[in-house]
């Protein structure tokens, strides 16, 4: 309830006189009060406003008080919400039955007003967090209760009675024993009768509350008095009493006012424990929240740092064709003696320029097309073909290269009918790539392998040289990557991810990992390919 505002009391009473009488006396008190005939009624109005408060009379056409408060009971939204039950039956019995029934408080209408809005109010300063969760009306047997009076016969009825409707029952003679137990021992409620000597029940319970404010795990504190006057209840509030009971009640209507405050107690206590985990939750929550932002807005400055690079790159790249061009054809014309004759040396100077600008413009045309396939703006013209077919096309040439190098291109196809959906030039470039990697690090052979695995076929091109060093076996296929100890025979570091780039064009996956020592060792670069 905001503090700052005057609480919300619902009145649920069926005499219109009654209702104007409790309203004008209620509203005088500085409560806003809204009412309604029924009980029916009444659960609607909770369900639209939540009251801070309700007061409902037993007796009503059609649903009683006692069902209305089961009902309150068993609804998650309103179980919290204090309830006060009213009657004109003045019997013993009826006090604990709508104790029973779920009320948190019994007045009867035969009562002052005052004392009416005394225990609403006091109600109010006990409200529990409107967070909550359905749990077990009565926690059966267990309840540990401390008895403090100095009447030995009373302790003895008290004491009896309460063990034989399940409770756990210690006793106290006076109040610096009871102080004592208190502080050694864990109840679930202290009763404490009102006159004692030396410490009244008064200075007891506000004794207790000073060295145990009430918390999520304060112990519910009755007092027993022989007048329940507006005076001794408005005392025994202040000191931090729970409930004030006439001592000539029945040791039923006890029993009904220890268990109701007791299940009031584990009500807020339940709703602050799970006020605080949804607190938590809600924190994790906002937490992952900000940190999925955060790696969003990472992940789109990283590919937009990227996708500057690649622009940056294809842009030089391509304003170095023309320059490279007009290089390459000047050394031509002069080695062809078109700008007049040359010596030796001079033309096999002009030859380092030519092999040079072959090399750049390589290197150039790798550029170019790292770009457009990270850009996913490289043009293919995909068809269904033989794996073989495309097997025999691209070794064809490498075969003259392994020749030339002294190594042995081994080559053991799939089964003649595997088909696969590619772009023949890019399948091409990825082989020749790889191949073409294994023939510069192999000492006798390489073997390529194409086997079909469900639907996939896998092509595996293996060499006999010394292998990836594991820490590097990851970062083989990054841009510019270079294995240090290999620096000297690897080209500009473009081939692999290039061929990675190609690879994923096709909707295919590609790994590398070192033969076993057992075959020779050497690496192995994998490529997996969905079939027709």
């Amino acid at each position: 309830m905001n503090v700052d505002k005057r609480p919300n009391l619902l009145l649920i009473e069926d005499s219109a006189t009654q209702v104007i009488a409790y309203t004008d006396f209620f509203e005088a008190a500085a409560w806003t009060v809204s009412s309604v005939r029924t009980a029916e009624d009444g659960l609607v109005e909770i369900e639209k406003n939540m009251p801070d408060v309700v007061i409902v009379d037993n007796v009503l056409p059609g649903m009683n008080g006692d069902e209305f408060c089961r009902q309150m009971r068993m609804n998650v939204k309103t179980r919290a919400i204090p309830t006060l039950l009213f009657t004109s039956d003045e019997t013993e019995e009826r006090e604990w039955v709508s104790l029973k029934s779920g009320a948190d408080d019994f007045v009867r209408k035969s009562e002052p007003m005052e004392i009416l809005e005394l225990r609403a109010r006091h109600l109010l300063s006990r409200v529990a967090p409107t967070l909550s969760l359905p749990q077990t009306e009565n926690r059966p047997e267990g309840f540990r209760c401390l008895l403090v009076d100095d009447s030995p016969s009373c302790l003895l009825f008290m004491e009896t009675y309460l063990e034989s409707v399940g409770f756990e029952v210690d006793t106290a003679e006076d109040g610096m024993k009871a102080l004592a137990k208190v502080g050694e021992e864990d109840y679930d409620a202290v009763i404490i009768d009102y006159q004692m000597p030396n410490m009244d029940g008064i200075e007891v319970c506000r004794r207790i509350r000073k060295f145990e404010p009430r918390s999520q795990s304060g112990v519910v504190i009755i007092i027993l008095t022989g007048s329940d006057t507006k005076e001794v209840l408005t005392r025994a509030m202040e000191a931090g009493a729970d409930d004030l009971i006439v001592k000539s009640a029945e040791p039923e209507a006890v029993e009904g006012r220890v268990r109701a405050q007791i299940r009031r107690k584990n009500v807020a206590d339940e709703n602050q424990h799970l006020a605080t985990v949804f607190k938590e939750k809600e924190l994790a929550v906002i937490r992952a929240d900000s940190e999925r932002k955060l790696a969003q807005v990472k992940l789109e400055a990283a590919e937009e740092i990227t996708r500057m690079k690649s622009d940056f790159v294809a842009t030089v790249a391509h304003e170095l064709r023309t320059p490279i061009a007009g290089v390459r054809g000047a050394a031509e014309n002069m080695a062809a003696g078109f700008l007049g004759d040359t010596t030796k040396d001079q033309r096999e100077a002009l030859s380092i320029v030519i092999r040079s600008t072959d090399r750049l413009t390589r290197l150039v045309n790798s550029l170019l097309d790292l770009a457009m396939i990270e850009a996913g703006v490289m043009n293919y013209d995909f068809q269904t073909v033989k794996v073989n077919a495309l097997l025999s096309s691209a070794t064809s040439s490498l075969q003259v290269v392994a020749s030339e190098q002294k190594r042995v291109l081994n080559i053991n196809p799939a089964d003649p009918d595997v088909l696969i959906n590619a772009d023949q030039d890019a399948f091409e470039q990825i082989l020749t790539n790889l191949i073409g990697n294994a023939l510069k690090f192999s000492e006798k052979e390489v073997t390529v392998r194409a086997d079909a695995n469900g639907d996939h076929v896998v092509i595996a091109v293996e060499d006999d040289g010394p292998g990836i060093p594991d820490d590097e076996i990851n970062k083989v296929f990054d841009r510019f990557h270079k294995i240090g100890i290999y620096a000297k025979k690897a080209g500009a570091g473009l081939g692999l991810a290039i061929t990675k780039g190609l690879v994923e064009a096709h909707s295919g996956k590609i790994w590398a990992e070192n033969c076993a020592e057992a075959n020779g060792g050497g690496a192995r670069f994998v490529v997996q390919l969905p079939t027709r």
